[in-house]
């Protein structure tokens, strides 16, 4: 299954005024712009704000009704019940107002119901029981806001209610004294508070107006971060605070059992941060409402022993343990089912039910079932006629509103977006199926069989340092709302993996030139084979890691894939494809040790994509082998070829010709790829049986028309220019434009490119080469040619899949004098005979028959005697090297004559490599031309 990596967009002119207002480096703009903020007053609360930013806990409604009835019930001694939800945030708000009542000298009790006989929230029967013990004052805690008929037996049996809660309220509420809920009345920064952060709000306001101790608060504030946290609540405006002050003060807490919590599970002496609480600490503590009573993680916050909240935080431990075991047989038990029912796998919203499934842990498989199948989940325990269930989903699908449609389905339901729970008869499951299925297509929701990565930035090598790793931690802490960045680092090589963890699950490695280290969770199986030939694109986060005292950066892998897969591959055309599973084969010959031959119809085409195979590719793994070369270089290389070397050899259509004219073809080569290959093997020679050769072939669906060289205001134009005079004149008559053409490092090409997307208008200049990261080519509004290509090829390297869309009309802005540019520049590369006659007669003439002299004296000479460039002189040199007429030292630059064979007068060039490669630019050039005069009217 592929994975689509979703470069985010960002609106530039916010984050440079971030950067400005606030001083911050444009990265830390950039994501904090990402994260909804664009406001530099509202950007600076998220970075500096500190408690005394909470807001008033007398702005949200119901509260000062609620403490009226409490300081009142304090003072007439009536018992007072917390009634809470079985959950972390559950508990801790219990723990918070009892502990907070008990200061202010309430007589105060409280009850949490049993999961699995009573369920979730308020029911009757606790209600007459808390009547008949004395109960006259009932407060909920992250539980109530849907308990109507509970309610009014509570006031039919005396009782006050004050409902705390946090969760969607329905249409009719309950009829309680007093109902505090953000979401039905309160300051904007306090409207996503968990059950938790409700009740801190209560008991800050009550410890207030009581004079309660002043250092309580601070535990308090722990126990609402804990709860923010495992509850998945978003952690933006007061939650952010909440969580991040509360974090910091965590390993210093003098609650004596979630010290011991935090010894048991290995975290002691560190600093402790929102994963921990999501993934080590919230599990255990909820794992005692999953698997027995929630009542033992009330007991170990409260614990005033150490040795019993040792003891009490070691059998929470052994309760995760059990529930990891039993979540595993369910989840094993769900996965069977969908598999024996293909067709639940297409539906939007997921469903599995089973026979006395635990309740307690139906939440946690639902969530890795939204996790796998990148979808709304919904898992179901029955128990005779009846059935309870959870349901999860990912962002983009509201399961309340999903549940909400089918409320007549349903004996009960409630929650929020992304979280929910319900009840329901056996014979309500099918219309419940069929209801979801109808309201996720009623709003168009479409769920993806890939996983979707949202990506925040991509950063180069040397932008991975401890300096930025510190900027990072302004932006903690890190969870729903506010996730941690995600980064995206092109091109590297994998210098080395280890396998590390018990069982070699995990893997290690060193990346790129600076050897960082990164690591991929359960990922040894999927990721080590990947790494060993092919450059690769490396998703990931980043962290620190704490090892001897020593602190360095470590790069938690999410993804990988080889450099040359797009971020999105569902949106690549033919073209792309052909060309995507033809690097894919290449990579898997070379990890059996096999060559590959890519084979180029010009030496120009070959050129164009040569940078781009050398990022793709370990370079030592990619070898050339053309005309162009000295002949030493290419008796070199193909001897290499000739060995089976387990390579990518990059050759024309002229040198993969005279190989197999002069040269048994290597038996364990067994994969030829021609691109922009229309099928003609060239000369007539034939491959061997056992390879097999692929035609990558470009679309040719794409018409022309002349336009004005005009700027094009507001529109993302792709402009071709492939001479200096032309890219001057584009500098000077287009506004933001930013230009790849003429570069020669492919990391340059793609900073240009990652700088012009990130604006939303301009145009980018391009030469043709064949450029990595090259998926947005169907985001250009106009391709436009200001010089003329030398070939057809040149145009898919041009478009990507744009070709392939109904935008295929190409703009033409050059004349018909481009053609004759063309000309001119093939006639200096590859010189007619009589021309290299000319030259040759010439140096027999001279003093210089016999000798030797450095070639820049000859090129000299040459430009002086017959007033040709130096590209033509250099030219003839190559040609007549190639003829063993002269001997062409590289690196010396120096020439020798030969006088061969061929007398004064040189006979035919088509011994010639080089000249050969002329034939073929020409053959391109000439049907490139025959398009353009067949589409234009010069």
């Amino acid at each position: 299954m592929a994975s689509i990596w979703q470069i985010n967009q960002y609106d530039r002119e916010a984050a440079d005024l971030l950067q400005r207002k606030l001083g911050v480096s444009h990265f830390i703009a950039v994501l904090m712009v990402l994260r909804g903020l664009r406001d530099p007053v509202q950007a600076d609360y998220y970075l500096n704000a500190g408690l005394d930013g909470l807001s008033d806990p007398l702005l949200m409604a119901g509260m000062a009704p609620a403490l009226a009835r409490i300081e009142s019930a304090v003072q007439r001694q009536e018992k007072i019940v917390i009634y809470g939800d079985y959950d972390v945030d559950g508990i801790c708000s219990i723990v918070i107002l009892l502990e907070c009542l008990q200061q202010l000298g309430g007589l105060v009790d409280y009850y949490v119901p049993d999961r699995f006989a009573e369920g979730y929230g308020m029911n009757s029967e606790a209600v007459q029981r808390l009547a008949e013990q004395g109960c006259r004052l009932l407060i909920t805690v992250d539980c109530g806001i849907t308990s109507v008929k509970e309610v009014d037996t509570a006031a039919d049996l005396g009782m006050d209610v004050i409902i705390t809660d946090h969760h969607h309220p329905p249409a009719i509420l309950p009829a309680a004294l007093a109902i505090i809920n953000p979401k039905l009345g309160c300051p904007q920064a306090a409207a996503d508070l968990p059950g938790a952060g409700v009740a801190l709000k209560l008991a800050t306001a009550l410890a207030a107006r009581g004079n309660a101790e002043g250092g309580q608060l601070q535990e308090w504030l722990v126990l609402a971060a804990l709860a923010a946290v495992a509850d998945m609540v978003p952690l933006q405006d007061e939650n952010r605070v909440i969580v991040k002050y509360g974090l910091q003060a965590m390993p210093s807490s003098q609650r004596i059992g979630l010290r011991q919590l935090i010894e048991a599970t290995g975290l002691a002496g560190q600093p402790i941060q929102a994963w921990q609480i999501g993934y080590i600490l919230g599990p255990r503590l909820n794992a005692a409402g999953r698997m027995d009573s929630a009542r033992a993680g009330i007991e170990l916050l409260m614990s005033q022993d150490e040795e019993l909240a040792q003891e009490q935080a070691r059998r929470l431990n052994k309760m995760n343990e059990e529930r990891r075991e039993v979540e595993e047989g369910i989840l094993g038990e769900a996965l069977n089912a969908i598999e024996a029912q293909p067709e639940l796998e297409k539906e939007s919203v997921l469903m599995a039910a089973g026979e006395g499934w635990n309740i307690g842990v139906l939440g946690i498989v639902a969530s890795r079932l939204t996790a796998l199948f990148h979808r709304p989940a919904l898992v179901i325990s029955w128990d005779g006629e009846t059935g309870r269930g959870s349901a999860r989903s990912p962002e983009g699908f509201d399961i309340y509103a999903a549940l909400d449609s089918v409320r007549h389905c349903l004996l009960a339901f409630g929650g929020h977006k992304m979280a929910a729970g319900l009840s329901l008869q056996r014979d309500q499951l099918g219309s419940l199926r069929k209801g979801l299925q109808d309201h996720a297509a009623g709003i168009g929701y479409r769920w993806e069989t890939d996983k979707r990565y949202a990506v925040d930035l991509e950063l180069e090598e040397e932008d991975i340092n401890v300096s930025f790793l510190e900027e990072l931690k302004r932006l903690e802490p890190w969870g729903q709302g506010n996730p941690p960045p995600v980064f995206v680092l092109r091109g590297r090589m994998i210098q080395r993996t280890s396998r590390v963890g018990a069982n070699g699950d995990h893997l290690r490695m060193a990346i790129g030139s600076n050897y960082l280290a990164g690591i991929a969770f359960h990922g040894a199986k999927n990721l080590e084979d990947r790494f060993s030939c092919c450059s690769q694109d490396l998703l990931f986060g980043m962290d620190e890691n704490l090892y001897k005292v020593k602190k360095t950066i470590q790069l938690m892998m999410k993804d990988t894939q080889s450099s040359f897969h797009p971020d999105d591959r569902s949106s690549v055309g033919k073209f792309r494809r052909g060309l995507l599973g033809g690097l894919s084969r290449a990579a898997a010959e070379l990890a059996e040790r096999r060559p590959v031959v890519v084979v180029y119809p010009t030496y120009r085409s070959l050129t164009k994509h040569h940078a781009a195979m050398h990022y793709y590719f370990n370079p030592g793994k990619v070898i050339s082998i053309h005309g162009h070369l000295s002949p030493e270089e290419r008796s070199q290389r193909r001897e290499l070829l000739n060995r089976g070397a387990p390579a990518v050899f990059l050759m024309t259509v002229a040198s993969s010709n005279l190989f197999l004219e002069q040269t048994a073809w290597p038996a364990n080569c067994r994969y030829v790829a021609r691109l922009w290959s229309f099928g003609q093997s060239g000369g007539g020679h034939s491959w061997p049986p056992y390879i097999e050769v692929e035609d990558i072939r470009p679309s040719s669906e794409y018409t022309m028309c002349r336009v004005s060289a005009d700027p094009i205001a507001g529109e993302r134009v792709l402009i071709y220019a492939n001479r200096s005079a032309t890219i001057k004149k584009l500098r000077e008559t287009w506004p933001d434009i930013r230009i790849e053409s003429g570069l020669s490092e492919m990391g340059q090409r793609i900073r240009i490119r990652r700088s012009y997307w990130s604006d939303p208008k301009g145009a980018l200049v391009s030469d043709g080469t064949r450029t990595v990261v090259w998926s947005f080519a169907h985001r250009f509004d106009k391709l436009i040619l200001a010089d003329s290509p030398l070939g057809g090829y040149e145009m898919s390297l041009l478009t990507g899949d744009w070709e392939e869309t109904a935008q295929s009309v190409i703009g033409v802005t050059f004349g018909s004098g481009a053609m004759a540019i063309n000309h001119h520049f093939l006639d200096r590369l590859y010189p007619s005979l009589d021309t290299v006659n000319q030259v040759w007669s010439h140096l027999l003439g001279s003093a210089l028959r016999g000798g030797r002299c450095r070639t820049d004296e000859i090129v000299a000479r040459l430009k002086e005697t017959f007033g040709m460039s130096r590209l033509e002189a250099v030219s003839i040199l190559h040609i007549l090297a190639d003829l063993n007429l002269c001997h062409l030292q590289k690196r010396s630059s120096i020439m020798a004559i030969n006088t061969g064979n061929s007398g004064d007068q040189i006979k035919s060039l088509y011994g010639s490599p080089h000249w050969r490669e002329g034939i073929a630019e020409r053959a391109a050039l000439s049907d490139w031309e025959m398009r353009l005069n067949s589409s234009l009217e010069w």
